[in-house]
């Protein structure tokens, strides 16, 4: 499994790298809604490398704090990942839906700060991996990483349905597609925990919302 993961997260960056060129050269003067979706490319790529490293390096070098380092930012850009889709989906919905609250964007950054605190006391603790002679061990705590993530994402899909016809259907539709996948991804990794294909998932969602809105 884990070569299968490391050529998913590697093709995958590639992919989310020609996007972000493409975006610079395209977007001359881009907006806030743009921005935000040339930082969840940017914030993307760096987690998609972070992960591949965390399975190239774990047992091929000696260094405990390397590969301990590695494995926590490939788990903490996760959280970024989604605080910066929070910020495009905010800034989606409000061309369409003025009068859209901003609380809804600091209840994701708040979510996306728990998993951080959680994450950060976890690794501290030993509790979320612990690693032996370079090599990485999951914890007891490990398996759940994926649930505030999942709460993230089923929120902002629960925000889409209910505004749904103000959205429109040109713009409801990427986003509930982008939805749908990364939600996918999060219950086969709660099913099980070594099905880690996050990182993939939200790359094919931006690649989604690119081709049909950017």
């Amino acid at each position: 499994m884990i070569p299968y993961i490391i050529a998913a997260d590697l093709t995958a960056a590639l992919f989310i790298l020609v996007l972000i060129v493409t975006m610079h050269v395209t977007s001359k003067k881009p907006n806030k809604k743009t921005k935000a979706y040339m930082l969840s490319l940017w914030v993307c790529f760096i987690g998609l490398i972070f992960n591949a490293l965390s399975y190239l390096l774990s047992g091929h070098i000696s260094s405990n704090f390397l590969v301990g380092a590695v494995n926590y930012l490939a788990f903490i850009f996760i959280d970024v990942v989604i605080a910066s889709y929070g910020l495009y989906f905010y800034y989606m919905v409000k061309e369409r839906v003025e009068n859209f609250s901003k609380y809804f964007l600091f209840y994701i950054f708040a979510l996306c700060i728990a998993d951080f605190i959680f994450l950060t006391i976890g690794t501290a603790l030993g509790k979320l991996f612990t690693v032996e002679n370079g090599t990485y061990i999951g914890g007891p705590w490990w398996n759940y990483c994926p649930i505030i993530p999942t709460v993230c994402v089923a929120s902002i899909f629960i925000i889409l349905t209910i505004k749904f016809r103000q959205i429109g259907n040109d713009y409801a539709l990427p986003l509930i597609s982008y939805l749908l996948l990364t939600f996918l991804c999060a219950i086969l990794q709660l099913i099980d925990v070594n099905i880690e294909l996050g990182y993939v998932g939200f790359a094919i969602s931006l690649l989604i919302i690119y081709i049909m809105l950017q």
